[in-house]
């Protein structure tokens, strides 16, 4: 086993983020909730309180307010592109400018307006580009990028971080474009901006718990440690290291840190939601009550006979982080040993191990191969109690079962494994079991080896069924809600969503049809099917690889569908991006294709524009204007700082658009 140098610094996504997302989307939507019914006797007297304050602090709030804008977010990305921080410099620009526009956006859906429409008397002592209030754009930006710069400040600095969002807050009812409830809405957003990008990107961090913290930690408890190493094994949930002390005795340390702790109740709250009549062991409220859980039960089974290591000691590693010791095996776990090894003795004595602890009212959970030990003198142990339990019933053994049967099947075989289970376990053990033995029931790591050998469970379960003399049982349903069905019913909704909001602008649609000079229809119709024809013809004609006509003018007619479902054309490029792929093109070429036709449609449309302004003496003023919106400078600026960005960070991005490039002069030149 492989140990880590304590300064090594590792890619980790937190999974608190997960759950600062969750509590963000609920937020926010309560906030939706209560904002769309107006304001309440509460929110207003806070917003006037605020508001009302004298003008002697209209600079202050003025400058606070100013770390809630985009400017600020471009400001921090400059810097971190200054420093060669550019990870930093990525987080920070997406993170603020992604706030920046979804609350924009979501001003859009008109919950509730500012104060300026809903009350007479309000000091606005700043103009406001859109009417709507919630949320709040200002505090979206402010907590989105708090919580990037939570991760590259010292603790020291989180305080005044906390106080400069709620400074923002307290300036946005000052100046009097929001109130408390948009101020709710902008910081939930925020939390979900920002943590989306914290999980997207990850951090480079050292260990959760180091190795300095270990030994100190220990030291006040007495023990003395002369060396403490990180190790690199599958330990789920926690993080494993090695401890030797001053005699040269090694024990195995377990710590469970609060991220730990956080990924656990994540991983069994999915579990209890998609899956049932698995007796999974619920979440504890503490990392503590855990490890103490833990230790009790391996020290229970211990005292049953059961081989597995002795509990050395439970401890506190800094703050909130828990640890347990137990004396460390002089061996090898069951998937990391040679399988010669597993002789059929070696597999009767676990099998023959299981029963026992079973015997004692106590299951495992998660016995797969890696928590089964051989020491050396090829003797079986019992590891890693982290999801075992005491005081059960029988009937609840299937699930070490079922985990241990397959686990080993796709080690050493089905057939050793089935015989030795019938031999060592008691049949109404196995027949119960039979029913769970299903890939919901697995681990993961189990499932990924049996998928390999796409034949294996079912192969497990009719050899088991003929050793037993019984007929094949029926699986127990053990899925609530299928994954793949809660994808498509939230694709199907998606679906509806773009839909139905499109009903409108269809009913407008034949209005205008009715209204119109039916000749002018006609031609318009006839020109319409001309652009699909070109369009499609131009594919064929600067195509590198041969394109069928029709089937590119299917293609064709499919994008302008997509393109309804998809903003700004980008469903009929991803669509026809696709089919240039399919049709023998490279990623780089078909992206240089899809820009190409695109910017000859455009030519071709302005040109004709053009035309028939001459030929109806439209003035040509009146015939290609168009006003540019304020925000859109804004968010061109944004997009090509961020693609500068990306194109730092990203090495494959960089040399895909020096594809692209080439792409593009070769069809051209």
């Amino acid at each position: 086993m492989a140990a880590a140098n304590k300064t090594k610094r590792i890619a980790y996504r937190n999974p608190i983020y997960v759950v600062y997302i969750l509590f963000g989307t609920a937020l926010f939507s309560l906030g939706a909730l209560y904002a769309n019914e107006g304001s309440g006797p509460l929110e207003t007297a806070l917003f006037n309180a605020l508001n009302h304050l004298p003008d002697f602090f209209y600079p202050i709030f003025l400058l606070i307010s100013l770390f809630g804008t985009i400017g600020f977010a471009i400001l921090l990305t400059i810097y971190g592109l200054f420093k060669k921080r550019y990870i930093f410099a990525a987080k920070v620009f997406i993170a603020g400018v992604g706030a920046y526009a979804l609350a924009y956006g979501l001003k859009m859906l008109e919950i509730r307006a500012r104060p300026q429409v809903l009350f007479d008397v309000a000091n606005i002592r700043e103009s406001a580009l859109a009417t709507n209030g919630y949320p709040s754009g200002h505090v979206a930006v402010a907590t989105a990028l708090a919580i990037i710069l939570y991760q590259y400040t010292p603790s020291k600095y989180h305080k005044p971080i906390t106080f400069t969002v709620f400074g923002v807050a307290i300036s946005r009812m000052y100046l009097g474009v929001h109130l408390p409830a948009d101020l709710i809405g902008g910081f939930a957003l925020g939390l979900i901006i920002g943590s989306a990008v914290s999980l997207l990107f990850g951090r480079s961090v050292v260990p959760k718990v180091s190795v300095q913290e270990v030994k100190e930690a220990l030291a006040t408890y007495g023990f003395k440690a002369k060396t403490v190493k990180i190790l690199s094994v599958d330990a789920r949930g926690s993080s494993p290291f090695i401890v030797t002390d001053i005699q040269g005795k090694n024990y195995f340390l377990k710590v469970v840190s609060k991220e730990n702790f956080v990924a656990d109740w994540l991983f069994k709250s999915w579990r209890k939601i998609i899956y049932r009549r698995l007796e999974d062991e619920a979440p504890f409220f503490t990392p503590k009550r855990q490890i103490e859980h833990e230790s009790y039960v391996a020290n229970l089974a211990l005292a049953n006979g059961i081989k597995t290591p002795k509990i050395v000691g439970v401890y506190e590693i800094g703050i909130n982080n828990w640890a347990q010791m137990q004396e460390m095996i002089d061996g090898k776990s069951l998937d990391r040993v040679d399988v010669k090894l597993i002789s059929d003795t070696v597999l009767n004595k676990i099998f023959g191990l299981v029963k026992s602890l079973h015997d004692a009212q106590i299951i495992h959970r998660d016995l797969r191969t890696a928590n089964i030990f051989l020491d050396s003198k090829n003797e079986p142990w019992l590891i890693d109690f982290g999801f075992g339990e005491a005081s059960v019933k029988r009937e609840k053994s299937y699930r070490d079962i079922v985990e241990m049967i397959a686990s080993i099947s796709a080690l050493v075989g089905v057939d050793r494994t089935v015989k030795s289970a019938v031999k060592n376990l008691p049949k109404e053990d196995i027949v119960l079991a039979l029913a769970y033995l299903n890939y919901p029931s697995l681990s993961s790591e189990t499932t990924r080896l049996l998928k390999k050998r796409k034949k294996t469970l079912p192969e497990i379960r009719e050899k088991l069924s003929i050793a037993l003399g019984v007929k094949e049982t029926k699986l127990v349903k053990l899925q609530r809600i299928s994954v793949k069905n809660l994808l498509i019913i939230i694709v199907i909704g998606l679906g509806l969503y773009f839909i139905t909001s499109q009903f409108e602008d269809f009913q407008n649609s034949i209005q205008a049809i009715k209204d119109a000079d039916l000749n002018l229809v006609l031609i318009s119709l006839v020109f319409s099917a001309l652009t699909y024809l070109t369009a499609s013809m131009v594919y064929k004609l600067i195509s590198i690889q041969p394109l069928p006509y029709f089937r590119t003018l299917l293609v064709q007619i499919t994008s302008s569908f997509t393109n309804r479902l998809l903003p700004a054309g980008t469903g009929g490029l991803a669509t026809f991006g696709r089919y240039l792929m399919k049709q023998g093109h490279t990623q780089p070429q078909a992206i240089a294709l899809a820009s190409i036709n695109n910017l000859l449609g455009f030519i071709g449309m302005f040109i004709l524009t053009v035309s028939v302004a001459l030929i109806s003496k439209t003035p040509l003023r009146d015939a290609i204007s168009f006003s540019i919106p304020g925000w859109l400078p804004w968010l061109v600026g944004s997009l090509v700082l961020t693609i500068i960005v990306l194109l730092f960070i990203v090495p494959n991005l960089k040399q895909l658009v020096i594809k692209t490039a080439k792409s593009i002069q070769k069809i051209l030149f």
